[in-house]
Formats: structure tokens, C-alpha cells, sequence
């Protein structure tokens, strides 16, 4: 009988490590939404009858749930790895200040998030005959939308920029 063989995942490359994962997820999550559509799904809601309450939304919720907490953990590990990595000795890399650059994310990031929340709604919302009145949970989504809209327009005029050669048209003029 063969010897059963476990690989070594941590030496694996970081495209087969990712590609393995991506795989995994498709398929974890294909069959999350097929048993959530296929299993109960139009089964009425008790206290409306106009509204399904698909039997599967649990599982779905503590997917997600599971999926956001693993997306944080990563981004999170990935941000400390990379600061351990880079240290303080590596202000600039072929020119381009990475540090000031990172930190300067970082902060602008934060800054967002504090203001877009300061700034939030905190009116009631009407959904679905219930009324939403969270202060803390409204504030929360009126933040993640509005930074996430001012990042995309950020982004969007950093390619722009980036696109138009401005810079280096400067830098040939004798600007900085």
C-alpha cells in the first residue's frame, strides 16, 4: 500500500499557494449559493408571507461573516509582514520613497474613515416594513460607502495622473 504524502504547503510558490485558494474558494462558495438557492429557498417568512426566508441564509450570513473575518486577518498579517520585512532601511526603492508612500496610505486611509463616520447619516432607515434606528451601525455603512466611492475617485485620478505623463514632463523641463 503507498505511503499516503502531505505536501509541504509553506514551500510552496506564493501563484500555486493562491491558485489553490482561489480554487478552494470558487468551489466552497458554489456550493454555499447552490445549496441557498436550491434547498428551501421559497419558503415563506412567518411573519410575512410575501417575503421568502430562504432556509440556507444562516449558513450563506456565516459564510460571509467567515469570509470578511479571514479577508481582514490576511490584509492585516500581510500589512505587519511587510513592515517587518521592509524595516526602516528601506526609505526608497529604485527612487520612489515606499515608506513615505506607505505610511502616507495608511494615514490617509484613516483620516477617511474618521471623517466619512463623523460625517455619516444617522437617520432611521425604512426597510422592508422595519425601521433601522442603530446610530453606531448607520454611521458604519453611510463610512464604508462614501470612503470606498472617495477611494475609487482617487484612484481613478491617480491613473489619470499617472496616464497624462505630467510628471515627467515636468522632471525634463528642469522641474522637480
Amino acid at each position: 500500500m503507498p505511503k499516503l504524502r502531505i505536501p509541504d504547503i509553506g514551500r510552496w510558490p506564493a501563484d500555486k499557494l493562491s491558485g489553490r485558494v482561489l480554487l478552494m474558494l470558487i468551489c466552497v462558495s458554489a456550493v454555499i449559493f447552490g445549496l441557498y438557492y436550491l434547498v428551501g429557498y421559497d419558503t415563506p417568512f412567518e411573519d410575512n408571507v410575501n417575503y421568502n426566508a430562504p432556509a440556507m441564509t444562516a449558513a450563506l450570513l456565516a459564510y460571509i461573516y467567515l469570509l470578511l473575518a479571514a479577508a481582514a486577518a490576511v490584509a492585516v498579517a500581510a500589512v505587519v509582514r511587510g513592515i517587518r520585512k521592509r524595516g526602516k532601511r528601506d526609505r526608497r526603492v529604485n527612487g520612489i520613497p515606499v515608506l513615505l508612500i506607505s505610511y502616507g496610505t495608511a494615514a490617509l486611509l484613516t483620516v477617511l474613515l474618521l471623517v466619512t463616520f463623523a460625517a455619516g447619516s444617522a437617520e432611521p432607515l425604512e426597510i422592508n416594513g422595519d425601521e433601522y434606528t442603530s446610530v453606531f451601525w448607520l454611521k458604519t455603512t453611510d463610512m464604508l460607502i462614501r470612503t470606498s466611492a472617495l477611494l475609487i475617485v482617487l484612484a481613478v485620478g491617480g491613473v489619470l495622473y499617472g496616464m497624462s505623463g505630467l510628471n515627467r514632463r515636468q522632471k525634463r523641463r528642469g522641474g522637480h
